[in-house]
């Protein structure tokens, strides 16, 4: 699914969403705040928490696919430019 990436690489795309996306914990805390607080369960939480990893899992999963998929076709071209040819003639010296 991701083409050639490891999952090494997936791994530190993903904690590093997560730091960047880290925002989404905060209404896990206040959830989990007033589970202790006023006793509300705490599922409302948890799903919350669940749902911030799911999106941060999806954008990495976009990320990881677009980056596998961006290189396009690469085409071998001459170098005609006679300023930076690198040819033996002038690194025999």
């Amino acid at each position: 699914m991701f083409g050639k990436h490891s999952f090494k690489d997936i791994a530190i795309c993903f904690f590093a969403n997560m730091l960047h996306e880290i925002w989404g914990v905060i209404p896990a805390a206040i959830l989990l705040f007033l589970h202790f607080r006023f006793r509300l369960t705490i599922w409302y939480a948890v799903i919350v928490l669940i749902l911030w990893l799911l999106i941060v899992a999806v954008r990495t999963g976009i990320i990881a696919f677009a980056n596998a998929n961006s290189e396009g076709v690469v085409i071998d071209h001459e170098n005609k430019n006679p300023l930076s040819a690198k040819t033996d003639e002038v690194f025999k010296k």
